[in-house]
């Protein structure tokens, strides 16, 4: 925190961070105590993200609690709870304004049809950089009450993006894979080399290795298609 807090001071700039909860974190005493130690020295809004797999999230009460000690740090919320919990709890956190400030969602989007325009999160956040300019479309119009009608066509394409891993093989759910050869067709990267972890029992003491993607001539002809019919929402047309 003290690393933020320098740039924006050197810098003169504005900052918000994402901090999720502790891994170490076992009850919601500890989650408080660790929120409020970073509470005591945040100079900018600090975005609480509720889940890491590793440790409980926090109570919505905690959260609500934490936005009314600290109202200029806390009070941002990434909503990312598992299962069927995540939904209730956004509704929870809406209702609780202007305690609370932003509730955003999570999951890559992947329930943002219904968790924006229906429960009320005001955005994502997300590592879907290949499509950034079609989410802008959709919470464009999600602020225009859907004036063209397209919401949900805007939402289906972005589906149909996500589903590109899955489609090869893979997991739906992946950031990378095939949506790097979208990266580099869209002229973000120049080619599709990325990093994973060496495989069991490798002993050359590698902590990553960097490859290649490839993908064959047919799935990169699938993957255009799907990029085409994205094309009324994508910035580039």
């Amino acid at each position: 925190m003290k690393t933020v807090n320098g740039l924006m001071e050197k810098y003169g700039i504005k900052m918000a961070i994402l901090a999720r909860p502790p891994d170490d974190a076992k009850t919601q005493d500890d989650i408080a105590a660790h929120y409020r130690a970073l509470g005591a020295i945040a100079k900018c809004p600090v975005i609480i993200q509720t889940y890491n797999g590793k440790s409980p999230q926090p109570d919505v009460e905690l959260l609500i609690k934490l936005a009314k000690e600290f109202p200029d740090v806390y009070g941002y919320v990434k909503e990312e709870s598992p299962g069927g919990k995540v939904n209730a709890r956004m509704a929870q956190l809406v209702a609780a304004k202007p305690v609370i400030h932003t509730v955003f969602s999570g999951w890559g989007a992947k329930a943002w049809l219904y968790q924006g325009p229906r429960i009320g999160t005001e955005g994502i956040i997300t590592q879907r950089p290949a499509y950034a300019d079609i989410l802008a479309y959709l919470f464009r119009q999600q602020e225009n009450g859907d004036k063209d009608g397209t919401l949900v066509d805007a939402y289906s394409k972005l589906l149909l993006m996500y589903n590109i891993g899955e489609t090869f093989g893979g997991s739906s759910d992946t950031m990378r894979g095939p949506h790097l050869y979208v990266l580099q067709k869209r002229g973000a990267f120049t080619n599709t080399y990325t990093r994973k972890r060496p495989p069991k029992g490798d002993k050359s003491g590698r902590k990553w290795i960097v490859e290649e993607f490839k993908l064959s001539d047919a799935e990169k002809a699938e993957i255009d298609r799907r990029l085409a019919a994205c094309a009324p929402y994508l910035k580039s047309r």
